[in-house]
């Protein structure tokens, strides 16, 4: 499996920065191939990696959880940070501007699409300032190799001030997907209603796809289509925990379906409650899908 996204540091403070802050290697992607890693399927990772402390660190970590590094870059432009205050409105902050955020395919790639089933893809790629033209060269290079593609929307407001743009991008990826991934407030960001009639305005005419729209703790509903035509759904009411933390949850509930469907499994109730328990024992505690985490996913799943 390969995972395309730019990673981030992310200091989690609970207060001020100028207080007390935890630096931790998140972004979205970087999320999901490190929750990959924990449930045993390490994938191949697309980013750029600084050659500053914070990419040195990030690249240590990657190592550390088996991840190849068959598609890393490196760069000479700084790590980006994302802060995270945990107010009631979930403040988030980014400073990417002249980093190195983004990824792009190293030019002997080939082997790894020849040896991957599955490409995932973040929708915080592909703005034209980040890396679209690399996520349209990976799209490319995995029809050309049989690659299955997985799409999470992840649909920012802030790097979309024109929703028509990323409506239209949207539309042209989600067309080559057998796995998509929305929040309801990135359904609502492209244009979509967060109902099964919604869902199936994102499926191309004749797609054979598989859509999970998640409703943070309201669980999350699943449908499956096969030729454009609507053959089976679900509605997973999720899990009751205690939220330590938000960050990440999506991330997890994506590499927990992503992990199942590798291995072949297609019931949409069955990667539902994957995903959901996953989701809910990332919240379960302090940043991202850890280790210890996947206990708590186990009790739940």
């Amino acid at each position: 499996m390969g995972v395309a996204q730019p990673p981030a540091s992310t200091p989690n403070s609970n207060g001020s920065l100028l207080n007390t802050a935890e630096n931790r290697n998140g972004g979205t992607g970087a999320n999901v191939a490190k929750s990959l890693a924990i449930f045993g399927r390490p994938p191949y990772f697309a980013t750029k990696l600084s050659n500053d402390v914070f990419g040195q660190a990030i690249r240590t970590h990657l190592t550390q959880l088996d991840i190849p590094p068959g598609l890393l870059t490196t760069s000479e432009k700084n790590t980006p940070f994302i802060a995270y205050t945990p107010t009631q409105d979930r403040q988030w902050d980014a400073w990417i501007a002249n980093s190195c955020f983004g990824f792009a395919l190293p030019d002997d790639s080939k082997s790894v699409f020849e040896d991957i089933s599955m490409l995932h893809l973040s929708g915080t790629s592909m703005h034209p300032a980040v890396s679209q033209d690399a996520v349209l060269e990976a799209i490319d290079r995995a029809k050309k190799h049989d690659v299955a593609i997985s799409f999470d929307l992840n649909g920012r407001p802030s790097q979309w001030p024109n929703p028509d743009e990323y409506a239209q991008l949207v539309e042209n990826i989600a067309a080559n997907c057998s796995l998509i991934f929305a929040s309801h407030d990135d359904l609502e960001l492209a244009g979509y209603d967060p109902t099964y009639d919604g869902i199936k305005e994102l499926v191309s005419p004749d797609g054979t796809t598989m859509v999970f729209c998640t409703f943070s703790e309201d669980g999350s509903i699943a449908a499956q289509f096969e030729d454009g035509v609507l053959i089976s759904k679900h509605k997973h009411a999720g899990y009751d925990v205690e939220v330590a933390d938000p960050a990440g949850a999506g991330d997890a509930f994506d590499a927990a379906i992503l992990r199942a469907y590798v291995d072949g499994v297609r019931d949409l109730a069955d990667l539902s409650q994957l995903g959901n328990a996953a989701g809910a024992a990332a919240v379960a505690s302090v940043g991202p899908f850890r280790r210890p985490d996947r206990l708590t996913f186990e009790e739940l799943s």
